[in-house]
């Protein structure tokens, strides 16, 4: 599964009252309900067991439910009680035949599952999951002698998500039964279990509707009452009831068709290998696909809507050849007959690896030359290939449960990496791991209270956040760490006979572990050692000093904003590399410090080498001489290394650990940096300054330190759309951060593209049109610019990038009318969708001019807004216009008013995060200016 990033919410304040009524309405329903029956204990209605094997009765008025939910409690003795399913049934095969109803205006869904499985101990108890169905019949079966075994009753228990059948009998030990259940539900609840979606077609000019299914993590339980943890695994045949005109895509290959007698279709899938519930998957839609075939002759397809059927080459083609790479990395065949790829409208991740029918947000999986950049092609193939890498660990290698499941998704995020690099070896994708994966997690696993990568899942409230992105980008980290440990050739071996030995099955982080240990030849215990990153928070950091030619090495949890002392400690490689080392070497520190020899005496030593451990180096009085050694031979170390280098300096800055006269030392080297790698961890740390010092009078120096600084690299870029990948990347990087300090050149280049683009409608490269377009509308953009822009927004399909880079360069013009009036059209449906209004707020008060702009108009419009926003829509808009305040006198106007507009309970944790954010800066400034205005003053 790939995570998607959030850019926020809002709630109208009409959604909001309705919320409110309705809440108190149910609240006063049930006090009345709970007057009324005063029931002592739940109630249990004795049921009449239903014959099973019947067909789905269709309807298209809402269904009716005789499933009865007992008490809400989650403490008791009986087995529903507790969280984990009881281990005495052990499912083997479901037959499950599904019938949504996705056309209608109220849909729902009408299915049987008929399941196969051995009771192993004794019991009366036939428990399974169920969640938001309603259960209408249920027949359990002994398979000896096709007799009914008779059913006392059935039930619910919402808490832990269970639905219950009780046999007037024990059943046996080694008994093997059917259980045979009717259900139905809803498909207007969200976008998980079995849901309905729809879409726009600009071909047909029309809406249209699909049903599909997402059941990761635990959601297979709406879809169908299973047995529905990952370690259960069965095997699945699946029917589709479904209109005709459209195409039922599921796990596996169509086995059989046919049109039933009211012009429905019956469309049964092949019988699938055994696998977990939650990568059950089907698709009932009008898309269409194209096909190519891997190497073993499978077909690989990609499907998508008619109207942008041209935009699935790049998955395609470079699906087939990952999958082909994979298949010879691993030393496995792909283990299903086909492998489907389609782009869903509303996925609720990125993507998910749906064993032979992978489910991908439509924006993730599709690539239009025109509209996508150098960016959006790699972080596409990127999700590919991670979605890919799961037919191995994820499909075929299931994580025993939820607390293994960095084993799934720290792996894919890996081997996303190697995929892609498989295809295109030139983009360096291990070297931008550092920055993108690497660098984003450790600010996350700054913080006291953050999960660890193997985190135990004992309680329903444990599963929210298993899909983590500590999971996702530590736990890679972790495999990368471990490979560069075992070495390449060790860690491929590993992972062939981890595989094979665990084919269909459910390894545990322990067995993995094991099986690695036996192919490495080294002396390191692993698990001893993987132990102490996987099984708690945080990471170190290592701090070095020098004494009489003597290294010190001291270690100690790195939390921000913290001068506790934190009991953790690591296994940590100390690797490090200097000028005229030929090779890198490594001090283990084992939970420990250490000291040893310096190997050099006069020069540059770097610590933590290609950045492959997961912690950061504080080099106390040596930061000067690697700043020095870098300005004079920046290859002194690679690219990670310096992206290194730039991220520590800086968040150790930032964190009060060390003067900015060092991180802005540790700068100068990028006046001959022209690789993307350190630069993405520089801009990152120089936005952090530029953010504090915009409107104060050292401003001016900081301009010019800035243009200094990109110069080099934006001499040979220029604003064009040529070179490498690589300089791709790196160019609109450097755009936006010349051209925001005002660097003639670029500004004038902008300026020229802008112009061409508005008076002779010559396109602008995608890779630079953004840039292009924000800062050009900011040097010559009038009402007639403004209007044609404003314009195009508006006719341009919302699923082309065009229209939020239109939208975002509105933000950029200079005359503050129509700054205003940009605000303005937010409050009329007209001119802009309302969920637009966080989003333009966030564009105008990320521009000089406009953040004091936005706050001024926010309150002149308060009454317009509050009846037209929720508290929290309005507080997140607040919370974009203040980031960068960075006085007391603003702090005081903006908090005051917000505590005079909001004085409820909920809404002041928010007022309080904004408070805080605004004395941050001011903090900022009173430690750190004086030190920053100085350095610029003599450098």
């Amino acid at each position: 599964m790939t995570l998607e990033s959030k850019p926020g919410f809002y709630v109208t304040k009409r959604n909001a009252v309705i919320i409110i009524v309705l809440f108190a309405l149910i609240i006063t329903g049930v006090g009345l309900l709970a007057g009324l029956t005063r029931a002592p204990c739940p109630k249990i209605v004795q049921v009449t067991p239903a014959p099973g094997g019947g067909g789905i009765q269709s309807t298209t008025t809402a269904p009716s439910s005789t499933t009865i939910t007992i008490s809400q409690t989650t403490i008791g003795p009986e087995p529903w009680y507790q969280f984990r399913l009881p281990k005495n049934i052990i499912p083997l095969h479901y037959n499950l035949l599904v019938r949504p109803d996705f056309e209608a205006s109220e849909a729902w869904f009408w299915g049987n599952v008929s399941i196969q499985a051995t009771v192993t101990l004794e019991t009366k108890y036939i428990i399974m999951h169920c969640k938001e169905l309603n259960i209408t019949s249920a027949r359990v079966t002994n398979n000896a002698n096709t007799d009914d075994i008779p059913i006392s009753k059935r039930f619910e228990h919402k808490p832990m998500e269970f639905c219950v059948i009780e046999t007037t009998t024990l059943i046996p030990g080694d008994t093997n039964i059917t259980v045979d259940v009717e259900f139905n539900g809803s498909l207007d609840k969200g976008n998980s279990g079995i849901y309905k979606s729809e879409y726009f077609n600009t071909d047909l000019n029309s809406t249209r509707s699909l049903a599909m299914t997402q059941f990761a993590s635990t959601d297979a339980r709406k879809g169908f009452p299973c047995f529905d943890e990952p370690q259960l695994k069965a095997t699945f045949t699946v029917s589709l009831q479904y209109p005709t005109g459209y195409v039922a895509l599921g796990n596996m290959p169509n086995k059989t068709s046919r049109i039933l007698a009211d012009n429905m279709m019956e469309t049964t899938f092949e019988r699938t290998p055994s696998m977990s519930t939650y990568l059950v998957c089907f698709v009932i839609s009008d898309f269409h696909y194209k096909e190519a075939t891997l190497k073993s002759g499978k077909p690989i397809r990609v499907w998508a809507p008619s109207d942008r059927i041209r935009e699935v080459d790049l998955s395609l083609e470079t699906g087939k050849n990952i999958t082909d790479w994979y298949e010879s990395y691993f030393n496995m065949s792909y283990h299903l007959p086909k492998i489907d790829m389609i782009g869903i409208p509303d996925l609720p991740f990125g993507a998910m690896e749906n064993w032979g029918l992978i489910t991908y947000r439509v924006t993730r999986l599709l690539y239009n030359e025109e509209q996508n950049t150098a960016r959006d092609k790699q972080s596409t193939l990127a999700v590919v290939a991670h979605e890919l890498a799961h037919n191995y660990v994820g499909n075929v290698v299931t994580a025993a449960w939820w607390e293994d499941i960095w084993l799934n998704e720290g792996f894919a995020t890996f081997f996303e990496n190697k995929g892609v690099l498989s295809v295109f070896p030139e983009w360096e994708m291990l070297e931008q791991f550092v920055p993108r994966s690497l660098h984003t997690i450790m600010e996350s696993d700054s913080f006291d209270g953050v999960r660890m990568i193997a985190k135990p899942v004992t309680d329903p409230a444990g599963l929210r956040d298993v899909y983590s992105g500590i999971v996702y980008r530590k736990g890679g980290s972790m495999m990368r760490l471990l490979e560069q440990l075992m070495g390449e050739t060790d860690f491929i071996r590993g992972m062939q006979n981890y595989l094979k030995k665990f084919e269909y099955g459910n390894p545990t982080t322990d067995q993995f572990i094991s099986e690695m240990q036996q192919v490495y030849n080294g002396n390191i215990e692993i698990k001893t050692m993987l132990d102490t990153w996987l099984r708690q928070s945080g990471h170190p950091l290592v701090t070095i000093t020098t004494k009489d030619n003597m290294i010190s090495a001291s270690q100690r949890r790195f939390v921000k904003n913290s001068n506790d002392t934190f009991s953790e400690k690591w296994y940590v490689p100390l690797s490090y590399t200097y000028v005229g080392g030929s090779t890198t070497h490594t001090v283990w520190m084992n939970i420990t410090d250490v000291s040893f020899p310096s190997p050099v005496t006069d020069q540059a030593i770097k610590f933590n080498s290609q950045n492959l451990g997961f912690y950061r180096v504080d080099y106390t009085s040596l930061w000067q001489r690697l700043a020095t050694t870098l300005q004079n031979n920046i290859n002194f170390v690679p690219a990670t290394d310096r992206s290194n280098l730039l991220d520590d300096v800086f968040v150790l800055a930032l964190d009060n650990r060390l003067s900015y006269n060092v991180a802005l030392e540790m700068t100068k080297f990028l006046r001959n940096e022209v690789h993307y790698v350190p630069w993405l961890s520089a801009i990152k740390g120089l936005n952090q300054v530029e953010s504090k010092l915009w409107n104060r009078k050292s401003y001016g120096n900081w301009r010019t330190h800035l243009r200094g600084l990109s110069r080099e690299a934006m001499t040979p870029l220029q604003v064009t759309d040529t070179g490498s990948h690589l300089n791709r990347l790196l160019r609109p990087l450097v755009i936006q951060q010349s051209c925001w300090v005002g660097d003639p050149d670029c500004l004038t280049n902008s300026t020229r593209l802008f112009l061409d683009f508005i008076n002779q409608n010559i396109s602008i490269p995608a890779n630079v049109r953004a840039e292009v377009l924000k800062f050009g509308m900011q040097q010559v953009g009038g009402e007639k610019e403004w209007d044609q822009v404003f314009h195009l927004y508006k006719t341009t399909s919302s699923f082309l990038n065009d229209k939020l880079r239109y939208l975002e360069s509105l933000a950029y013009v200079r005359e503050r009318w129509l700054k205003s009036r940009f605000l303005d059209y937010t409050l009329d449906d007209s001119k802009l969708p309302i969920g637009e209004f966080t989003r333009v707020v966030r564009y105008v008060s990320a521009t000089h001019a406009g953040r004091r702009m936005a706050w001024d108009w926010v309150r002149q419009n308060w009454d317009a807004l509050i009846d037209r926003f929720s508290s929290s829509t309005l507080l997140t808009a607040v919370s974009y216009i203040s980031a960068t305040y960075n006085n007391q006198l603003i702090h005081d106007e903006v908090v005051s008013f917000l505590q005079d507009k909001f004085n409820d309970v909920d809404m002041s944790s928010r007022i309080q995060s904004i408070s805080n954010t605004i004395q941050s800066n001011i903090q900022w400034l009173e430690r750190h200016e004086n030190t920053v205005q100085n350095w610029l003053e003599n450098n």
